[in-house]
């Protein structure tokens, strides 16, 4: 499900944020989508450091702990 979501936003040219570690399997085969190029957001510290977005798509792991963002 996510990576038809993820697909759609991206082909509209969104950039997809995917709240998880980078290293997680699901996150690592989000990224890893043809023509997507998101960005792993792990911590507050991550956000901080995003550049200026006009159109974001959001998606998070879904086996996310709670220590993160």
């Amino acid at each position: 499900m996510f990576q038809a979501i993820i697909k759609k936003h991206a082909s509209q040219e969104y950039t997809i944020l995917i709240i998880g570690d980078e290293q997680h399997p699901e996150v690592n085969g989000l990224l890893g989508l043809p023509t997507v190029g998101g960005i792993a957001i792990k911590s507050l510290e991550d956000i901080k450091h995003l550049p200026d977005l006009e159109k974001i798509c959001v998606v998070a792991q879904t086996t996310q702990n709670i220590g993160y963002v």
